[in-house]
């Protein structure tokens, strides 16, 4: 069991929306921090969560930006470390990806 939660982002030229995703999948730590009412703990970017299917809203932006998907700025406005993010997508192709304009 687990929870899946998406928000769409415009693609770069603006023609179509893509899905960013958050996944969580609920194992035994996950259900003991919400059953606590830690949520803010969860470690969603945490690499061994990765290896079990879960993944950060942020995580999917960056992979979205890295296949130049969507543009960097749409992708920060919707990140939530938005610190870290600016800085792990410092540089990334999709700062640098062509925008066509959206109506002439």
């Amino acid at each position: 069991m687990g929870v899946i939660s998406q928000t769409l982002v415009p693609t770069i030229d603006h023609s179509s929306r893509v899905a960013a995703m958050e996944i969580m999948v609920a194992n035994a730590a996950i259900r003991n921090l919400i059953r606590e009412n830690k949520v803010h703990q969860i470690p969603l970017g945490d690499p061994d969560r990765a290896r079990e299917g879960m993944q950060s809203l942020d995580q999917s932006l960056k992979a979205l930006v890295k296949t130049q998907k969507i543009s960097n700025e749409e992708a920060l406005r919707r990140a939530f470390e938005k610190q870290a993010f600016m800085q792990d997508t410092a540089g990334s192709p999709g700062d640098y990806a062509p925008i066509k304009p959206r109506f002439r």
